[in-house]
């Protein structure tokens, strides 16, 4: 019984195994397969090898089904046995290709049970979107120019052209083009769109996919446009076109003052000429063409020894021989400097810092400081003095903004001006009363604000040069002694207790009647007790010094650190709160900051 079950149970085994097998082989059947799945020829090929694989258990027929009609076969058909392999080799046939670069297409096999496709590529080089040009300029009497558009290569390719920007259009914006037959697209600007003078950049995208979707690669090409809407920069001048030579009258002394003024080009060109076609240039000025700023530009210089009033006509014509006139007014008249009211201080010690105990650290240590007898100017310097200073070519001078002292870069001022383009005090205007646009203080005898630290200085040399006197901005020490006076001195201008209407702070002016800065001296009562105004509130006053922590020690004439990043400010100003108005009170700023409230007032070494 026991041998009985054991042979029912192998033959089971083996049925099933039988079974199994019997499946494995009717799914098998007959299995085609080609080899490889891609071939490429280029202009260089003459034929490529392709094999068919039978991997079923059964035989089968195979043929090509379709295939490109450029393609030739050393044969399209046959049979294999199970396990067996066959081949056949392809050629291209190149007169049926037309000129077009690049063909994909495929080739497909059949068998009686399933099918196979192999990828095929001609490629003879890529196509090359090519233009005549790639940059063009307009200007006001040039509107349209025509580029070629072609493929530098064998072949066509489509094209297509779209300007990135409103006042490009372009006519036509498609097209089919070849080596030997180019294209011509025409590109127009309207200058109706870009009515105010400056130089305008746009461009023209031009995008092939070389004859469609046969091709791999987009190509495309960038045409710049740069239109040039002809105008000038008066940015140097005042009063719109107002050439200004002035004259200098200083204690009896008339002094001439040579002066410059460029009239440039809107837009950095370079290729301009000028030419005056009305009116006389007065005696003592000059009219030429010179290079500023690398552009050619109108140029007047010279010094003016009488009052005059002269009006010019002048011609700007660029290379593109658009051209517009320019009017111009030459005047002159005298400026009287007046030497500023000083105070004199007495030399000897005083105490430095917070000798009350209810300021910040960096009021701290107390230090006893010793100085040379000085002046210091009793107002802050105003509009109205600031202003000769421009007049008169301040801020065209670079020797006026050169520092010497060895603290800082040589020319950090006048880099700022320059790169800047700064000719006057920040929220100033052009006209004869430039201060008035300023919210703040728009008072002629009013502080002048809206100046960097490099401004202060430049002011003092130049003050220096005309009246022979060495102005300079106040040392941190001289500037703390004139406000507290001698020994301990007042922890105020005034005295030692706060008086709300003795400055102009920031109360918005319900107290003390000046919502912003007032003009100079408007404060009887909180001057100090040399007699200098305004050394609380108002308006902060550069100093000399860069700004560093107080060191313990008896120091003599001190002058600050000998280098840094930050110089000192005093004084507080309209918008500060009382505990700013203290005369140890003490603050920094870069020297290139120019705010609303910040000025200067000046000093004297004896």
């Amino acid at each position: 019984m026991k041998n009985k079950l054991s042979f029912v149970v192998c033959a089971i085994l083996i049925c099933l195994l039988y079974f199994q097998c019997s499946t494995k082989l009717e799914k098998t059947g007959a299995l085609l397969e080609l080899s490889p799945t891609e071939i490429r020829f280029t202009k260089d090929d003459s034929m490529k090898v392709i094999t068919v694989l039978n991997m079923g258990n059964e035989d089968l027929s195979w043929k090509i089904q379709s295939t490109p009609d450029w393609l030739i076969y050393t044969k399209q058909d046959g049979n294999l046995t199970a396990g067996i392999k066959d081949t056949f080799s392809v050629k291209y046939e190149r007169s049926l290709l037309d000129t077009i670069v690049e063909y994909r297409e495929k080739i497909v096999v059949s068998s009686n049970e399933n099918s196979a496709e192999i990828g095929v590529i001609f490629q003879s080089e890529q196509p090359s979107l090519k233009v005549s040009k790639t940059a063009l300029e307009y200007g006001l009497k040039e509107t349209q120019q025509k580029i070629a558009i072609s493929n530098s290569r064998n072949g066509f390719l489509d094209w297509k052209a779209t300007p990135t920007i409103a006042w490009i259009s372009v006519s036509p914006d498609t097209g089919h083009t070849g080596v030997d037959t180019p294209d011509s697209m025409t590109i127009t600007i309207d200058p109706t769109q870009l009515p105010e003078p400056g130089e305008y950049l746009g461009s023209v995208k031009i995008t092939s996919d070389a004859n469609g979707p046969l091709f791999f690669t987009t190509i495309s090409k960038d045409v710049k446009i740069t239109f040039y809407n002809l105008g000038v920069d008066y940015s140097s001048l005042r009063d719109g076109q107002k050439l200004f030579f002035p004259m200098l009258q200083y204690s009896g002394n008339t002094v001439l003052v040579k002066s410059e003024y460029y009239i440039q080009p809107i837009g950095g060109k370079k290729n301009c000429s000028w030419e005056l076609i009305s009116g006389t240039v007065p005696s003592g000025i000059q009219f030429s063409v010179e290079k500023y700023n690398g552009t050619y530009s109108a140029k007047f210089s010279g010094t003016a020894e009488m009052s005059l009033n002269s009006d010019l006509m002048l011609r700007l014509t660029d290379a593109l021989n658009s051209s517009i006139d320019v009017p111009v007014t030459i005047s002159s008249k005298n400026i009287e400097i007046t030497n500023p009211e000083m105070a004199p201080i007495t030399g000897g010690s005083f105490t430095m810092g917070d000798s009350w105990g209810d300021g910040l650290s960096v009021e701290l240590p107390v230090h006893d400081v010793t100085l040379s007898a000085f002046h210091m100017g009793k107002y802050e310097v105003s509009n109205e003095e600031f202003y000769n200073f421009v007049l008169v070519g301040g801020y065209s001078n670079k020797d006026y903004w050169l520092i010497t002292d060895g603290s800082d870069s040589k020319e950090a001022g006048w880099n700022e001006i320059t790169n800047n383009n700064f000719y006057q005090p920040r929220f100033w205007s052009n006209s004869n009363a430039p201060w008035d646009t300023c919210s703040v203080s728009n008072q002629a005898t009013s502080p002048v604000v809206g100046i960097t630290w490099y401004e202060a200085f430049a002011y003092c040399k130049w003050l220096s040069q005309i009246t022979g006197t060495s102005y300079q901005l106040p040392t941190e020490a001289q500037w703390e002694r004139a406000a507290r006076g001698a020994g301990v001195g007042r922890k105020y201008p005034w005295g030692n207790d706060w008086q709300e209407t003795y400055a102009n702070w920031d109360d918005n002016g319900e107290k003390d009647g000046f919502i912003y800065a007032a003009p100079v001296a408007s404060f009887e009562n909180g001057k100090s007790a040399e007699g200098c105004y305004d050394l609380a509130g108002n308006v902060w006053e550069w100093c000399l010094d860069w700004y560093g922590d107080y060191e313990t020690g008896t120091f003599m004439d001190p002058v600050g650190p000998g280098s840094g990043e930050m110089r000192v400010v005093r004084g507080g100003s309209w918008k500060s709160i009382s505990r700013s108005l203290r005369t140890v009170s003490r603050t920094k700023l870069e020297p290139k900051s120019a705010n609303r409230n910040i000025g200067f007032r000046l000093a004297i070494w004896e």
